[in-house]
């Protein structure tokens, strides 16, 4: 119901934000991102980890070459969900579903569109991927592998490194805390009257001003997560949903696809 919900406030002339995923295709993102254009309105899909201090200086650090060129990011997200919730009827796939907060992550650390992804994972008995190993491949060898499971529990971490260094986020989707060449560098998240319902969900602060600064200066996008990145993270989902979407229990996926 995203997409049609946002047609339906772009349509009543409202700057929207919205939880990912945007859309289901590259082609719904496509024909919204048109129209906010077009109307002059805002849309942004929520990655909120972009505006995260975290993230931020992240950004930073890798810029001033503090890691020199990073060649390697692994990432992990995944929780032991009960069979019940993972059947088709009630749940995406772990592609579907988390793919998209460790895609975020290798697309910021590289800042450039991959030239082929691989993937292998595996299907449960309802045809629902249950685990996928994702490697995006960029310019001069360098990798992103992410790993996704609702098998088992995963350390939820991410690791860049690079020829002069490395950097390890602890719960990469709102990190209050970066291991920089063994240096720890904390951020800590605004304090509220009642605790969120999910941990450190307090962090979609940064995403809201941003959000308000983006609407105040007449953007119609945020230089954060911009319109572009949105329809090459569906492009990406779409290619290893396509991957896994085979016949058999375990898929060991063999051929490249390249990135239009």
């Amino acid at each position: 119901m995203h997409c049609e919900l946002c047609h339906l406030m772009l349509n009543h002339d409202k700057h929207v934000l919205c939880e990912q995923p945007l859309c289901m295709d590259e082609q719904q993102v496509a024909q919204l991102v048109g129209k906010a254009k077009a109307r002059g309105l805002f849309l942004m899909e929520g990655v909120w980890s972009r505006c995260l201090p975290a993230y931020q200086c992240l950004r930073s650090e890798i810029m001033k070459q503090k890691l020199g060129t990073v060649y390697d990011v692994k990432c992990q997200l995944g929780w032991r969900l009960p069979i019940a919730q993972t059947s088709r009827a009630t749940y995406a796939g772990v592609t579907k579903n988390w793919a998209a907060d460790c895609i975020q992550l290798a697309l910021w650390i590289y800042r450039e569109v991959p030239m082929f992804v691989k993937a292998a994972g595996k299907l449960n008995d309802g045809g629902v991927d249950v685990a996928a190993e994702i490697e995006l491949w960029f310019k001069n060898n360098r990798c992103a592998i992410l790993e996704l499971s609702a098998e088992k529990n995963l350390e939820n971490m991410a690791s860049i490194r690079g020829t002069k260094g490395s950097v390890t986020m602890n719960s990469f989707w709102c990190p209050t805390l970066l291991l920089f060449n063994n240096k720890k560098i904390k951020f800590k998240l605004p304090s509220t009257d009642r605790p969120t319902y999910f941990d450190s969900r307090v962090g979609m602060c940064y995403e809201m001003e941003e959000m308000r600064q983006c609407i105040l200066k007449g953007r119609t996008e945020s230089n954060l997560f911009n319109h572009g990145e949105s329809q090459l993270m569906i492009n990406l989902i779409d290619q290893v949903t396509d991957m896994l979407a085979v016949k058999g229990q375990h898929i060991n996926v063999q051929s490249i696809a390249a990135v239009q």
